[in-house]
């Protein structure tokens, strides 16, 4: 009798895991950027209703941004600001969150559109346009000079 495996039969195991890897993988990653954003989702959930009814005086403005710079952010960096509108009458406060780790593989950019009610992403590299995509509820259109998609 043997003992141990054969060559062939090491192959087939390898092969095997190979192939159930390749099929999680990609699952585990879009499991783990969608944890990601639950730290924006409170976040934002809770500002949510607060900023897009209430005109906000640049000190407010302020007061908001140095709150959220020490706003223990595990994942993303965040900060309110006034994007350009039609209208005077039209408030122009939004948030944008940029993940705080500048080497990732995924990079995007999360920000509210249509005065904080609704969550947009930006790729900023090709997988992050990837992500963004596979995210989308509408889109795309541009914003700030990316490719965006609404998700939220």
């Amino acid at each position: 009798m043997r003992n141990g495996f054969s060559l062939i039969e090491t192959l087939v195991v390898v092969l095997i895991i190979g192939i159930l890897t390749s099929f999680a993988l990609p699952n585990y990653f879009r499991a783990a950027e969608k944890a990601r954003q639950t730290e924006i989702m409170l976040l934002w959930g809770r500002h949510r209703g607060w900023f897009t009814d209430v005109p906000l005086s640049a000190e407010a403005v302020q007061n908001l941004n140095e709150r959220l710079e020490k706003a223990p952010l595990k994942y993303y960096t965040a900060r309110l600001i006034c994007r350009p509108k039609s209208s005077e009458e039209e408030k122009c406060w939004e948030f944008v969150f940029d993940l705080k780790n500048p080497d990732q593989s995924v990079r995007y950019r999360l920000t509210t559109t249509q005065n904080g009610r609704r969550l947009a992403c930006s790729g900023l590299n090709a997988a992050g346009t990837s992500y963004c995509k596979a995210q989308r509820e509408e889109g795309p259109f541009t914003l700030d000079g990316y490719e965006t998609y609404l998700i939220k």
